[in-house]
């Protein structure tokens, strides 16, 4: 877990990776992908009266403005590295990737446009 984790490092310093750590956690924390999906997304556009954190300058630049939640390649990139992430740290577990066919049937029953 730890190589893993000094891995994900070395490949962070070398471009940038799709990640953020609130709204990370919060798909993390879910412990269930909609839920988790639904709450990072909130996380990451914040609301009216709630800190987004997409409007960060070193995210902004990092991820050139695109959105996670809106980009299907990067929202999985986004998943992978989070739970990677917290299930390494929180658990001291391996994640075994994300299935795209699985997050495409949570993708109709989540409306991204609703977590802003």
């Amino acid at each position: 877990v730890l190589r893993r984790l000094v891995a994900l490092r070395e490949a962070g310093l070398r471009s940038p990776l799709p990640f953020a750590p609130y709204s990370g956690w919060e798909l993390f924390r879910a412990g269930d992908l909609r839920k988790g999906l639904e709450a990072a997304a909130k996380k990451w556009h914040g609301g009216d009266f709630g800190w987004a954190e997409s409007s960060g300058e070193a995210l902004r630049l990092a991820l050139r403005g695109r959105d996670p939640f809106r980009d299907e390649a990067l929202q999985v990139a986004f998943i992978d590295l989070a739970m990677d992430i917290y299930l390494a740290v929180v658990k001291g577990e391996f994640y075994t990737g994300t299935d795209p066919a699985a997050l495409h049937a949570l993708a109709d029953a989540l409306d991204v446009e609703e977590a802003e």
